[in-house]
């Protein structure tokens, strides 16, 4: 009788009353109807929940994560995760209330990149038992003690060969030796190469992408669906790597003059550096919250070009008069503008005159301010990326249900 009595009250009154754990929601009821399949917006469902000693539906449910479902009626449809509650709590929340997360609501485009970067995910399923069992040996380190063997390999092997990269560089260490025979220029000596050295850098770099290529292979074949396979930020940094080495081999090979190519692909090939992102969640967070912040960074960019052009105007028409300017023009005193910007300060070009000098320091405190403002955001950012990150591993999914549905609305 009371739940009738609801209802027929709720077709005279447009405002209901809604308390979240002693928090207190006052919402029209034609903004819940608008997702009528969902718990709230279902007067038949939600009045299971009617207290009729207060007026009001009771849900001892997550304060904070209810803030986000009320946004979700009110914004038409905009569901997001607050930053301080873990996604598995949210998750449920979003069962409970019933709402859709089967669609693009969840923040789409956010969610299916934050997975990207840090899914270690579980493929759908497996062809042979010997495929699973591969998977989870390669993917997951602390299964067995091989795995972990194997893991701290591969890490060694990028820390070796990048090091050996730069290694290579080293004066004392090139494939170059002198030779009198070359001096062709009176007294300048020309170099030779060393073939057995030449070849024992490039045998080693031969070793160290042979074990990558291998390591691809091998994690490729264990992943049933391909499309999983490049699903993750990991598995594309290892296909990436060995693809530009072996284009960086045939280019070699066929065209050893290209020197530019060649010095542009073997930049490329250090890439493989970030195949540790595989093993540091933290290093998979800070590239996450680089690319969240791309907005902020590109209002960054665009104020310090704007100090940038005023800063390099203002000190170049200050020290125009001087016959010793170190700034020929404006497009000159660029690199000056943007050391002091950026705090850094060579010196090698330094304003003269009194104005020149008042430029200099107003463009380096204005620089700082400008730089540092957005770095504690950029911090703090990071800092609740990573509780959160730590929260959902400490408390896990609660059922199967609960992760397809996360999986499938992130």
């Amino acid at each position: 009788m009371m739940e009738r009595d609801q209802l027929e009250q709720e077709k005279i009154s447009d405002r209901i009353t809604l308390n979240v754990s002693g928090a207190v929601f006052e919402v029209r009821v034609s903004i819940l109807q608008r997702f009528p399949q969902t718990l709230l917006g279902c007067r038949y469902k939600r009045v299971q929940y009617y207290d009729s000693a207060r007026n009001q539906y009771f849900f001892d449910r997550h304060r904070q994560a209810f803030e986000a479902i009320l946004f979700f009626y009110q914004s038409g449809g905009r569901l997001m995760c607050p930053d301080n509650v873990p996604d598995t709590v949210f998750a449920d929340e979003i069962l409970f209330f019933q709402l859709p997360t089967m669609d693009d609501r969840f923040s789409s485009k956010t969610k299916k990149f934050e997975k990207f970067m840090m899914s270690n995910q579980t493929p759908s399923r497996f062809n042979f038992q010997w495929q699973r069992r591969l998977w989870e040996f390669l993917e997951i380190p602390e299964s067995t003690k091989m795995a972990q063997g194997l893991a701290l390999f591969s890490q060694f092997m990028v820390y070796l060969s990048v090091t050996a990269t730069c290694l290579e560089t080293v004066k004392s260490l090139r494939y170059y030796d002198f030779s009198p025979q070359n001096d062709e220029t009176g007294g300048m000596s020309f170099l030779k190469s060393n073939p057995l050295v030449q070849n024992s850098w490039f045998l080693f770099d031969i070793g160290c992408f042979g074990w990558f290529t291998f390591e691809c292979a091998v994690r490729f074949l264990s992943f049933p669906s391909k499309a999983e396979y490049f699903a993750n930020l990991a598995n594309c940094v290892d296909f990436l790597t060995v693809v530009v080495f072996y284009v960086f081999l045939i280019v070699k090979i066929t065209v050893p003059t290209a020197v530019w190519c060649l010095r542009f692909l073997r930049f490329l090939t250090t890439i493989r550096i970030f195949k540790l992102i595989r093993y540091s969640n933290k290093m998979k967070i800070f590239l996450l919250t680089l690319a969240s912040g791309v907005r902020e960074l590109g209002m960054l960019m665009m104020f310090s070009c704007i100090m940038l052009l005023l800063s390099s105007t203002a000190v170049f028409y200050a020290e125009a008069e001087l016959k010793n300017t170190q700034f020929s023009s404006i497009p000159d005193a660029f690199w000056w503008a943007i050391i002091t910007i950026t705090t850094i300060g060579y010196g090698d070009k330094v304003p003269i005159s009194a104005a020149g000098k008042f430029i200099g320091c107003l463009c380096a405190v204005l620089g700082a301010l400008v730089i540092a403002l957005p770095l504690f955001r950029f911090a703090a950012h990071f800092r609740t990326k990573l509780e959160r990150l730590s929260d959902n591993s400490n408390l896990g999914f609660t059922s199967s249900k609960t992760k397809n549905s996360l999986m499938r609305g992130f």
